[in-house]
């Protein structure tokens, strides 16, 4: 497994700060995302495109239906992903969602930044 790019531990925080919100304490991590922040991230996606049309019409435009299938879909995306979030943010902000991600899914994300 290759190692993340600067570019691509960017939208890692980006992506985290979309869903949870702005942390201050997030920029100064960037250098501890690895693999395992993506592979939780990945998960909570999941969860989110579950429970957010919008999130799985995005997810599978943006990398195809098959594609998504497969683990680690979200590395060969990150760009995309992270770019099209932020063009439209306000479409997946739904409360619901974000309670579905809420507590336990945000802990396993930042536990892979710290530990």
């Amino acid at each position: 497994m290759t190692a993340l790019t600067d570019e691509e531990k960017a939208s890692v925080i980006e992506i985290i700060e979309i869903i949870y919100g702005r942390d201050s304490s997030l920029p100064s991590l960037k250098s501890n995302v690895n693999q395992r922040t993506v592979a939780a991230l990945e998960e909570t996606l999941a969860l989110l495109e579950k429970c957010n049309g919008d999130m799985k019409n995005l997810i599978v435009n943006l990398i195809g239906g098959t594609a998504y299938a497969s683990s680690g879909w979200l590395k060969r995306s990150l760009k995309a992903l992270n770019r099209a979030l932020k063009n439209d943010q306000i479409r997946f902000d739904g409360l619901a969602c974000r309670s579905v991600v809420g507590g336990s899914r945000k802990t396993i994300i930042y536990g892979t930044l710290y530990y």
